[in-house]
């Protein structure tokens, strides 16, 4: 049970009360209910985690180049009297659905995501001055 489903002959991804009762089938010929797989999960040391993202497409390296670069244009906006306006996106898409994950405890739970098409959603974009306040959104 250290080892993903696919280990043990089972083609699903992750524990679950599905996947102990295929397990214990196959393995013991017997049939267990929902909540007596449940209680199995949590015997072995499994807690149910609303999982977070594992972005795949992040960039250590250009992460740290950025907070460089900011922390030189922050200096420079002070000193020219310049403002700073963050943007950032939101975007509705067709995406993973972060729903609860059987996961070992102290374990993470995450779930494998890369960004839908651009076709696959859609997007709003806002960007907002923190000294000053001022909103700007398209």
């Amino acid at each position: 049970m250290q080892e993903p489903p696919s280990a043990a002959g089972i083609g699903l991804a992750n524990w679950n009360w599905k996947v102990v009762h295929q397990f214990v089938a196959r393995r013991c010929g017997i049939g267990l209910s929902r909540s007596s797989c449940l209680n199995y999960l949590q015997r072995l040391g499994f807690v149910l985690k609303r999982p977070k993202k594992r972005l795949v497409k992040a960039d250590a390296r250009k992460r740290e180049s950025f907070v460089v670069e900011y922390a030189a244009l922050a200096d420079e906006a002070r000193r020219s009297g310049a403002k700073i306006f963050f943007a950032d996106e939101a975007h509705f898409r067709v995406d993973a659905e972060l729903r609860g994950k059987w996961v070992l405890k102290g374990e993470p739970a995450l779930v494998d995501s890369s960004s839908p098409r651009y076709g696959e959603k859609a997007s709003y974009y806002s960007a907002v001055c923190l000294e000053t306040g001022e909103v700007e959104w398209i």
